[in-house]
């Protein structure tokens, strides 16, 4: 009878104790993986992001396991670069159209881009519910696919609708949004036989980040005097600074002087870093009401992600790429410093014909490839490889012994959603 009584417990997933997420690689292997794929990126003029972003999400799933055992991805970088062609053919006629709109724009003297941000947000979000259907359809787990079925189109008007909605309420209907495109995401998201479903209410959401848009609104009038003080005081400050020399006569000049300037300096930055904190808040607090609501089945999903821990990372990015953006800029700056045709450009010295001499103009390509470099290979190290490993090590499930019993059942899906989504910009990994 007892062993009845455990089978019956396990087929129905009543096994509640919380099974912890892992994820373990070795130290380095990805930033490797990240910076010889920048390199790659760079010389195939961005062609090479196909194997990239494959190779990118075979080791972290690879290396993330789920009582024991690890996820694998199945999906191939052709798969990618045929979606991607596919969404090209799709996308090209579009830009062609906005193009012959913004001549017509232009005489009627109305706004032309406004058509084109409708039809690309409209193609983001059906982009994304696509590529999302392809990426589980190529995810697996104890040798079971995830598979998820609906449509592309349909998402794409509720998306669009819950946007509109929450554009009219100056972003509070957000969480009512949130939640019911989850709920008809998740809803049609399989794993094997186990059906999902999205649990969390809005409401919840809501009574704990509605504070949050109130801050936000006082910034948003406030961040702007802040920075242009900021801004101003350090002006006023190089503008002044030569009369205040030598500094044994002007000492407190001097004084009164980099005062300012420090308080200049340090404004701006203590604004962004309370945006930062802010964003960090709404974000953890978004994605443990988002984990709590995820079902398969009987099995449950729970975060103990801690806001500390998200802002430390943000900034963390934020100070590995100052420096490649200061040595990027330096770049730039000499090479406008020093190239009298560019300084003539900026100026109103305008001539026809002028152009950057050959001695500034691989400075300033240094000073930009330099940058974006860097900005490929801190996202993927920061914003890809360590917030998987940071959500992955905050996670757990409940119920996972229904799973030791899941048929499989599933259907593959193109790669045009996933081609859309990376030809739009609005891909995930």
């Amino acid at each position: 009878m007892t062993d009845v009584r455990l089978l019956l417990r396990n087929l129905s997933g009543g096994d509640r104790t919380p099974q912890a997420l892992a994820f373990a690689d070795r130290a380095g292997a990805f930033s490797r993986l990240a910076v010889h794929g920048a390199l790659l990126e760079l010389v195939t003029f961005g062609f090479y992001r196909f194997w990239l972003n494959t190779d990118v999400r075979r080791h972290l799933w690879a290396h993330t396991t789920v009582g024991g055992d690890a996820l694998e991805y199945t999906g191939r970088a052709r798969e990618l670069l045929i979606g991607f062609l596919m969404a090209l053919a799709i996308l090209a006629p579009v830009y062609f159209a906005y193009f012959l709109l913004g001549v017509e724009a232009e005489r009627a003297k109305t706004f032309g881009s406004t058509p084109l941000v409708l039809v690309f947000f409209l193609f983001g979000q059906f982009a994304v519910y696509r590529a999302r259907r392809y990426r589980l359809t190529r995810t697996s787990w104890r040798g079971v696919r995830f598979w998820m079925t609906g449509a592309g189109l349909d998402y794409m008007w509720r998306a669009a609708l819950w946007s509109l909605l929450v554009w009219l309420t100056l972003g509070f209907a957000y969480p009512w949004r949130a939640a019911a495109l989850e709920r008809y995401k998740m809803s049609r998201t399989f794993y094997g036989d186990l059906q999902g479903d999205f649990g969390a209410k809005a409401d919840d959401l809501f009574k704990k980040v509605w504070w949050i848009w109130l801050v936000i609104a006082a910034l948003a009038i406030a961040a702007p005097v802040a920075i242009g003080y900021g801004a101003g005081s350090l002006i006023a400050v190089a503008k002044a600074w030569p009369a205040a020399q030598p500094l044994s006569q002007h000492g407190g000049a001097i004084g009164r002087l980099a005062l300012q300037g420090g308080a200049g300096a340090l404004i701006p930055l203590l604004t962004v870093l309370l945006l930062v904190a802010l964003y960090a808040r709404f974000k953890t607090i978004e994605w443990r009401w988002w984990a709590s609501g995820l079902r398969l089945g009987p099995i449950g999903v729970a975060s103990k992600l801690q806001q500390p821990q998200y802002f430390a990372l943000l900034v963390k990015y934020g100070l590995a790429l100052t420096p490649f953006a200061l040595a990027a800029a330096g770049l730039i700056a000499y090479g406008l410093g020093h190239d009298a045709s560019l300084q003539k450009l900026l100026t109103s010295e305008k001539q026809p014909g002028l152009a950057p001499t050959s001695s500034a103009l691989p400075i300033l390509v240094a000073g930009y490839v330099l940058f974006l470099l860097a900005l490929n290979v801190l996202n993927r190290i920061f914003l890809q490889h360590h917030f998987w490993r940071l959500i992955v090590s905050t996670l757990a499930i409940t119920g996972g012994a229904a799973a030791d019993h899941v048929a499989q059942r599933d259907e593959a899906a193109g790669a045009l959603g996933e081609g859309l989504a990376d030809g739009l910009d609005v891909a995930g990994f």
